[in-house]
This record gives C-alpha cells, structure tokens and sequence, in this order.
C-alpha cells in the first residue's frame, strides 16, 4: 500500500495506492467537504480486486 500526498495550491491532497498496478486506476472521490476516513473500510479494497489468474 502506498500512500502520496500531493500539493495543489493551497490543498493538499492524500491518495492510496492498492491492488494491481497492471489494472486499470480507480479514483472514487468524496465530497462535502469530506476526507478518505468518510469511507467505510471495506471501500478501498472492494475497489481494488484482487489480481486476476
């Protein structure tokens, strides 16, 4: 699991990187003001299959 905080201005934005890197990104995006914690903690990996045979 890798996580990256990136810089936009006067945001500051946290990502997650899981599963595959082969396979196709994901990005679900929260909003209202919400963060990632918002998420329940089945999300990130329901989002990220595991790899394919």
């Amino acid at each position: 699991m890798a996580e990256l905080f990136v810089q936009a201005g006067d945001v500051r934005l946290w990502s997650q990187a899981l599963g595959d890197p082969a396979h196709p990104p994901v990005l679900p995006v929260m909003g209202a003001n919400a963060s990632a914690m918002g998420w329940p903690s089945t999300t990130p990996t329901a989002c990220a299959p595991s790899p394919r045979p």
